[in-house]
This record gives structure tokens, C-alpha cells and sequence, in this order.
């Protein structure tokens, strides 16, 4: 027990360094690489055939260390593996059911969500809960995890959530005799074998748990539109999504109020119009009287549009419909950039029939904002309308001094750019 606890905290310290540092003096140093080989080979099984864990798994860090026995998840999006079980106890679909499993497990926020609750049986309830729901999509598990479900399939809680688990273990209706190591993390041992220990470390606060909640909220939509249309995902599990992931406020809404938001921030402070002053005492006030009124500027506003060749299907479709609904209520100057790995055209444009595309090359941001940055006059506002398939690493370094808003057509991209407002922009 005492060693459990010690690995526990060890697996809760911040950041991932010392793992690193370990594997580098460790005996199974050597199986590195293979580790790694077959880690990749997991991912790329995932994105193939079940793409929904195959998106959430890009949001993962994967880290070798031997102070678990097997796997173990941390709440910052972290899954620890010893290398040699991972390599050695498990065959190809294993593997790729132990990653989607703890992957799943941190998507539906199980540690937030156990606030407030008894620790043992919600550790019981969402193990049990999330292991059903990634057999259910067709993937294999651990056997150690294969042998809780079968006892939970003998009591008929196969298919329960983990709320309704948790509330027959704490009613005193145990159902399968099991035996949890519970420290700063959670395992399953005794009559499982080795197990899988899960969930290192809590959030630190109330507000940590939401923000925690509200970015997996984002991914999940995101891993579920990527699954559109493979069928591979039960009825129970996206219902889930569905709860943890409310329905979002139409795309149009938020692209209109984040533009808005933007453009009216750019005011300066003028003369009143003389007409609507009240005199006073018969008398006008003297010219060089302000007053703290604001008068709305002139900014321009630069429309980019991603014209590269990921682009030329459905997406670029969308994109001309998203610069359509713009320069319907956008009431300044406008350009529109077309752009791949280079800036091809550059006009005013007063409605998209107009537009003639060109491009169809790479794709690279930078060309676009080095251009920018060596005209006299800055936008007031950027909105660059991409897939998100490009790197942003030259803009990291050097990001621009105007606002930016990023109109992502992809329906979810696992790309983040380093600054500025994203919104997912959707068919339907």
C-alpha cells in the first residue's frame, strides 16, 4: 500500500521532465523505441478505424515511466505507460484499447465530475462505466479490464452509467467483489491482476474543474464530428457527449459577434456635432470645447482566405459562404487575401459572385501577415477563413498587433493557432 501511494504522488508531480530523466538511466531504456513504434502504430489504428478516439488521443501526452505497473492517467491530459507492459503483456488491438480507454476516460471528465463523491466507488463506477463503452465501440481492452466487465455482466450493469453505477456501490449493492488500491490514485488489483490504475492527481479547485469540463466539452465535439458517419459510436456514448458537451450557439452568431466585438472596440474621441449641443444661457460653447463623446472610426477590415489545395472540396465551398455572410454586415472597408504558400490576389470585394479563386498550392500563414506588417497601414481587424492544416510556428515567434479571428471550415481541427478568436464554421 505505502508503495502504491509513493508511486501515486510521484505520477501527480507537475510537468513531465522527470519522466524523461528516468527513462534515460532506466533498464528498459533500450525498448524505447519500440514503445514508440508501437505507440504510433496505436494512433494510427485509431485515426483510421475509429476516429473518434483517434482525435481525443491527439489531445493526449503519452509518457514511458516505470512508476506505474501499467497505465495511469493524469487530469492534464496525461497517460503514463510502463514501456514493458504496455510492449510485452499486450498484442496490437490491446494496445490501441488501452489508449482509447484512457483517452475516453479523460474526456468525460470522470475525476472532475467525482467531486463531492465517495472515492472508492466512483473510482469503481467510472472504470466499469468507461471500459463498457469502448467494448461497445468494437475495441479490444486489457485483459484485467476485460475480466471486470464480465463480472459486472453477470450482475446486469454492463450497460449503467457510471452515475448509476456509483449510486448501487454506495446503497450498499456491491455486485462484484472488488478490491481498489486508493491513494492520490485509483487501481484495480487483487483478483484482476495488475490492473489499471487511473486518475493522478485532482483538479485544485472549483474553478480548475470547470475550465477542465469546458475544454474537454470543445474536443468531444470536435472527436464527434470527425466519427460522422463511421457508425462505430453507441447510442449511450454519444448521448454522454451530448451531456458533457451541450449543443453550441449557432457558428453565424458567434463569427457576428466576435467581428462586432472587434470592430467597435476602435473609437476615438472627437468634437460633438455642433447641431445637437443645448445652448446655454443663450450662448454656444467656444470651438475648442470636448466632450467625452466617441465617434466611430474607419478601420479596415482584411478578409483572408485560405485558397491551398486541402482546401478545394466542400471546404472552400463553405469558406466563400462564410465571406458571403461577412460582407453582408460587415459596414467598413473591406479586402478579401487569397492565399496558399502566397499571397495571390488582393481586392476589394463588394459580393463573393465577383470572386474568381486562385490558388491551389501549400499553405503557410506567414506570407499573409508579412505582408500586412509591411503595409504603411495596419487592418483594424484580420479574418482569415482556413482549415486550420498549416504551421504556425512562424507566427508564434512574431504574432501581430492587430486582432485576429480565425474561421475554421474543417469542422474541427486539432491545430490551434498560438493567438486570436476561433470559431467553427459548419455545413447545415
Amino acid at each position: 500500500m505505502a508503495d502504491d501511494i509513493g508511486v501515486s504522488r510521484s505520477l501527480a508531480q507537475a510537468g513531465t521532465s522527470w519522466a524523461e530523466r528516468d527513462a534515460a538511466n532506466a533498464p528498459w531504456q533500450s525498448a524505447l523505441a519500440d514503445f514508440e513504434s508501437k505507440v504510433n502504430i496505436a494512433r494510427s489504428y485509431l485515426s483510421r478505424r475509429h476516429p473518434f478516439f483517434g482525435r481525443l488521443l491527439l489531445y493526449c501526452d503519452v509518457i514511458a515511466t516505470d512508476r506505474t505497473r501499467d497505465l495511469a492517467v493524469r487530469t492534464d491530459a496525461v497517460i503514463f505507460l510502463n514501456p514493458l507492459w504496455f510492449t510485452l503483456s499486450l498484442d496490437a488491438y490491446e494496445r490501441a484499447g488501452a489508449l482509447a480507454f484512457a483517452s475516453l476516460y479523460l474526456a468525460l471528465t470522470c475525476a472532475e465530475r467525482g467531486a463531492g463523491k465517495q472515492v472508492l466507488p466512483w473510482a469503481v463506477a467510472t472504470l466499469a462505466a468507461v471500459a463498457g463503452l469502448v467494448c461497445r465501440c468494437g475495441l479490444t481492452l486489457p485483459p484485467s479490464l476485460h475480466a471486470l466487465l464480465k463480472d459486472y455482466e453477470a450482475v446486469g450493469w454492463l450497460e449503467l452509467s457510471d452515475e448509476e453505477i456509483y449510486l448501487r456501490l454506495v446503497r450498499g449493492r456491491r455486485g462484484p467483489a472488488l478490491m481498489a488500491t486508493v491513494g492520490e490514485g485509483w487501481g484495480l488489483h487483487g483478483r484482476y491482476g495488475p490492473g489499471v490504475r487511473m486518475v493522478e492527481g485532482t483538479p485544485s479547485s472549483a474553478a480548475a474543474s470547470l475550465n477542465a469540463t469546458a475544454t474537454w466539452s470543445g474536443r468531444l465535439r470536435s472527436a464527434l464530428n470527425a466519427a460522422k458517419g463511421i457508425g462505430r459510436l453507441p447510442g449511450d456514448l454519444v448521448g454522454m457527449i451530448e451531456g458533457v458537451a451541450p449543443r453550441p450557439i449557432p457558428w453565424e452568431q458567434l463569427l457576428a459577434r466576435a467581428v462586432r466585438r472587434e470592430v467597435t472596440k476602435m473609437r476615438r474621441t472627437g468634437m460633438p456635432n455642433r447641431r445637437k449641443l443645448w445652448p446655454f444661457a443663450g450662448l454656444m460653447p467656444g470651438p475648442k470645447v470636448l466632450y467625452p463623446s466617441y465617434k466611430p472610426s474607419t478601420p479596415r477590415v482584411d478578409v483572408a482566405i485560405d485558397t491551398s489545395s486541402s482546401m478545394m472540396g466542400d471546404e472552400i465551398t463553405l469558406a466563400i459562404g462564410v465571406i458571403g455572410d461577412l460582407l453582408k454586415f460587415l459596414r467598413v472597408p473591406t479586402r478579401v487575401i487569397q492565399c496558399d504558400a502566397a499571397v495571390h490576389d488582393v481586392s476589394k470585394v463588394r459580393a463573393v459572385e465577383s470572386m474568381s479563386i486562385v490558388g491551389g498550392g501549400g499553405t503557410s500563414p506567414d506570407p499573409v501577415f508579412d505582408m500586412l506588417r509591411e503595409e504603411r497601414r495596419s487592418p483594424g481587424l484580420l479574418i482569415y477563413v482556413t482549415d486550420m492544416y498549416m504551421s504556425f510556428d512562424g507566427l508564434e515567434a512574431n504574432p501581430p498587433r492587430f486582432p485576429v479571428i480565425w474561421v475554421d471550415v474543417s469542422g474541427g481541427s486539432a491545430a490551434t493557432p498560438p493567438f486570436g478568436h476561433v470559431v467553427q464554421a459548419t455545413r447545415g
